[in-house]
């Protein structure tokens, strides 16, 4: 019934824009804005989840096994996407997510992460809005040590437990049925001929995953994980439709930091995912500079590409993501940009997403014992 409701509800929209535009826009540009809007709003019309280009800066989004793989005792993130303001105008694709997490040594090597993480995303002028938290656990289990001095490897296992709610504000919508043809003009006072239930049931969800890395003597390290979202098809609907289910979702990733000198590395790393019809494979690379002073002050410029693929055509070219980072003192800042070279890149002229992130990392984290050795992680 999700899918359906929003369906109604976009046609209404997209009818009520056709006769806007109708008189006013030249043919091409009718086109161009009709093709962009079908594209936003259908898009995600079977409600898959929300996602970040900067991935790597939402860890408890992408996979729970990440909670407590980081070098330090706590950590908090905050997330911003901003996208196709370029022809939405004030009524943007706004997704945001927040996340804190702990890490506490239970042996030499071994730990137990805790986390929690919330995420919200609101599409369009009828505000359609998907909210979500979940509570995080994994433990991370310190493999062996290899012949190299700091070289380490760690296998973790987590799974988060939470629920959501969905939100459609109804006020903001019209139909065909108000369309008074006589005046050429909407009637809001006439019935739409909708149940106008403006939010879903609460909904339980469960999501699992897998991470291994490795830590390697001068700063190398190299990770790869997976995590299943959804694993009890939650049911989404407006109304009492047990048929109307969340989609599961697969991740994968993997990705490495590789020390070129003293102060520069290079980071590479590819997040592939996967619910229902829907793929999506984001792919690139950082250069990190890092001048190891006590201030840890790095810097870290990026570009990626996101593939995806759209109907019968196959897997083709979304977006070209540029993200910059500076880290100093636990902090980390992080700007992006998609610069859209799908074939709506004529009607949003380039412009796709704006992402910031946020995070800070408190005290790094000492193993128990007389050495008082630091616990190192990956950098993602």
């Amino acid at each position: 019934m999700w899918s359906k409701l929003r369906t109604l509800s976009i046609v209404a929209i997209l009818e009520k824009i056709k006769i806007a535009i109708e008189y006013t826009l030249t043919p091409r540009m009718k086109y161009c804005i009709l093709l962009v809007l079908s594209f936003c709003f259908f898009g995600s019309i079977d409600a898959q989840d929300p996602r970040f280009s900067q991935f790597n800066a939402s860890p408890l989004s992408i996979n729970p096994a990440l909670t407590g793989v980081f070098d330090g005792k706590v950590r908090a993130t905050t997330n911003y996407r901003d996208q196709w303001a370029s022809v939405l105008g004030s009524t943007p694709f706004r997704t945001m997510a927040l996340g804190v997490d702990y890490k506490y040594e239970l042996n030499k090597g071994d730990f137990f992460g805790i986390g929690f993480s919330m995420l919200r995303d609101e599409v369009g002028v009828a505000k359609l809005n998907q909210t979500k938290g979940h509570l995080s656990a994994s433990f991370i289990k310190q493999l062996s040590e290899g012949g190299f001095k700091s070289t380490a490897h760690h296998l973790g296992v987590g799974v988060q437990v939470g629920g959501g709610q969905n939100s459609l504000d109804w006020g903001q919508l019209w139909f065909s049925r108000q369309f008074d043809p006589s005046t050429e003009s909407v009637n809001t006072n006439l019935p739409n001929g909708e149940i106008n239930q403006g939010t879903s049931d609460f909904y339980l969800d469960i999501n699992a995953g897998l991470i291994w890395y490795a830590i390697f003597d001068g700063g190398k390290s190299i990770y790869a994980g997976g995590s299943y979202n959804h694993i009890n098809s939650p049911v989404i609907s407006f109304l009492d439709d047990q048929e109307e289910t969340l989609y599961a979702k697969w991740i994968g990733q993997i990705g490495g930091e590789f020390p070129i000198n003293n102060q520069l590395a290079f980071m590479p790393s590819v997040l592939s995912m996967g619910q229902g019809p829907s793929l999506e494979t984001v792919a690139g690379a950082a250069i990190r500079y890092d001048n190891r002073d006590q201030g840890e002050v790095a810097l870290r410029l990026g570009a990626y590409v996101r593939a995806a693929n759209k109907l019968d055509s196959g897997m083709l070219m979304d977006a070209f993501i540029v993200a910059a980072n500076f880290e100093v003192s636990g902090f980390n800042v992080g700007l992006s940009y998609d610069i859209n070279v799908s074939s709506l890149n004529l009607a949003t002229q380039s412009r796709g997403a704006f992402e910031i992130t946020l995070a800070y990392i408190h005290q790094p984290l000492t193993a128990s014992g007389p050495s008082r050795r630091r616990i190192k992680n990956p950098t993602f």
